[in-house]
């Protein structure tokens, strides 16, 4: 979850920069976001699950999935539509994972 958060807060920073009239940090910020990005998919998109895991602990992928995460791709655009159903068929309408239960996430 934190991974999507970082990023889109990169993303935020890049737009920010690009206000502020700072063309080198605006592409600076842009660049990281994208690299993390990409990485994102890398590290913590499970194919076989078609859906975002919650961890790696030392370079190893955890079995556990969230709806966090999953959400957070989908809310920022970081997701086709072919993974936004299969979230929300694997992830989202599956009672089989842990339903939100912090006040904060239960309001979106």
């Amino acid at each position: 979850m934190s991974n999507c958060l970082f990023v889109r807060s990169l993303e935020t920073m890049a737009i920010c920069a690009g206000l502020a009239s700072d063309t080198a940090g605006s592409e600076h910020y842009h660049q990281q976001a994208s690299t993390l990005r990409s990485k994102l998919f890398a590290d913590f998109w499970d194919v076989k699950r078609q859906a975002f895991i919650h961890s790696r602990v030392d370079g190893v992928p955890g079995d556990k999935i969230t709806r966090y995460t999953n959400m957070f791709g989908i809310f920022f655009g970081y997701l086709d539509q072919q993974q936004q159903q299969a979230i929300k068929n694997h992830v989202l309408l599956n009672d089989s994972i842990q339903k939100i239960t912090t006040p904060v996430y239960a309001l979106l």
